[in-house]
């Protein structure tokens, strides 16, 4: 299955498991248009759904994405910020699941970029997942991409 990506300026994510030829794929694309900045330990919430398809469900209102069919899913992320409001201005991020999965990753840079990457092995379904600002003050987001692809 080949998918093609376009980094947009805003925040986007997209989620995808199984194989479309087979008819049983799962697909969540959704971004987050506006700027802002994001509480320490809340969700980045996306505020637009571009495609939705299968097993894949998103809360508009939380962060939330829930997977409602067990596998293995490869996940990676960018976040473009423009500062944090404590010093050292460092951005932490981390993606967080129902099931105790706690992928973190940090960037020393006053503004730049952070970035994480992971293996999530969903055992049960549902299970939700959210990506958080993990850091003590809040975060400046500009831009942000996270890609999910998995496999039952």
């Amino acid at each position: 299955m080949k998918k093609i990506i376009r980094y947009l300026p805003s925040l986007l994510i997209l989620i995808c498991c199984g194989s479309a030829a087979a008819g049983s794929g799962n697909a969540l694309q959704i971004q987050k248009t506006t700027s802002g900045s994001v509480e320490s330990s809340s969700n980045i919430i996306f505020d637009s759904i571009l495609y939705l398809s299968g097993n894949i469900s998103y809360n508009g209102a939380t962060g939330v994405v829930t997977f409602l069919q067990a596998g293995r899913y490869l996940v990676f992320y960018n976040v473009a910020y423009q500062g944090t409001s404590v010093s050292p201005n460092q951005a932490v991020t981390a993606l967080v699941t129902s099931q105790g999965d706690y992928i973190k990753a940090a960037s020393p840079s006053p503004n730049g970029q952070v970035s994480g990457v992971g293996i999530i092995d969903i055992s049960a379904a549902p299970t939700t997942m959210s990506l958080i600002n993990a850091g003590t003050g809040k975060l400046i987001c500009s831009q942000c991409t996270l890609v999910v692809w998995g496999q039952p």
